[in-house]
């Protein structure tokens, strides 16, 4: 569970929501389906706002149904290696990322795996954020649909939106 100590506490609110999404796909993964209705009690345990409470079981929910998919994705990209010997957090991680890659076209592509990054770093070993990198930027690539809806300015006719137009998404990459 997050410690939420001053010095333990990403200043991002998004970056917090996925550590707790990551903290519940990890009990997923242990414990199975009976744990979703214990989903909305451990993440009022970290005692965060209803914004963080909202989105980290969002996240959480909508990786967990859509994992069947992402470790499909996953899978292809990884030859070699069976997806149950990818260590624990590191397959949460992916998971994680690819169902945002996939559900979330409002997020850029560069803050999903900046911020998988950023967990990696903070939650597993030493040699998994080059492991996850390497992963999803294979995944992202792979997806010509999912790049298309984060970069309007690459469709045929389409003009880049104007800056007021931009959702809070495009912030976060300036965080």
């Amino acid at each position: 569970m997050i410690d939420n100590t001053k010095d333990d506490v990403p200043s991002d609110w998004r970056a917090l929501a996925r550590s707790l999404a990551l903290q519940c796909l990890t009990q997923l993964d242990v414990q199975g389906d009976d744990f979703l209705q214990d989903v909305p009690a451990f993440i009022a345990d970290a005692q965060v706002s209803s914004e963080i409470m909202t989105l980290a079981s969002d996240l959480a929910h909508k990786a967990w149904e859509t994992r069947k998919t992402s470790d499909e994705l996953i899978g292809k990209t990884v030859k070699h290696w069976q997806l149950q010997r990818i260590a624990l957090v590191d397959r949460a991680v992916l998971r994680l990322a690819v169902s945002e890659l996939l559900n979330r076209p409002e997020v850029p592509i560069k803050v999903i795996l900046d911020q998988a990054i950023e967990l990696s770093k903070r939650y597993s070993t030493a040699e998994s954020p080059q492991f996850i990198n390497g992963v999803l930027d294979a995944i992202a690539r792979s997806l010509p649909e999912v790049i298309e809806l984060r970069n309007p300015q690459t469709r045929v006719g389409a003009t880049a939106p104007e800056p007021d137009d931009q959702d809070w998404s495009a912030k976060e990459v300036q965080e």
